[in-house]
């Protein structure tokens, strides 16, 4: 992550990647950039787990988060609005 860095100084954007009803029609941020700026600085997974309310025994789910320093907040701000969801948190 950053090495050195408090824990407090970092935030995240995450988001359960199953909508994108509330995307905004003002887009604020070159699609192109959000691409090359999410390979470099995003994660993509993949959950599994246990769990009997389902015939397979297993639910699974997809997150898409992107760290950064809080420095960073109004960067996170317009990349979350760009998808339309996710929300911002300070890691403490």
């Amino acid at each position: 992550m950053f090495v050195g860095q408090p824990i407090s100084d970092i935030l995240m954007i995450s988001c359960i990647c199953n909508t994108n009803k509330n995307k905004s029609k003002n887009e604020t941020i070159d699609p192109n950039y959000v691409t090359g700026f999410c390979d470099g600085e995003s994660c993509f997974k993949i959950l599994v787990r246990k769990n009997s309310l389902y015939k397979s025994g297993y639910s699974v789910s997809t997150r898409f988060s992107i760290i950064l320093h809080k420095n960073d907040k109004e960067l996170l701000k317009k990349i979350q609005a760009f998808f339309g969801v996710g929300k911002i948190k300070i890691n403490k």
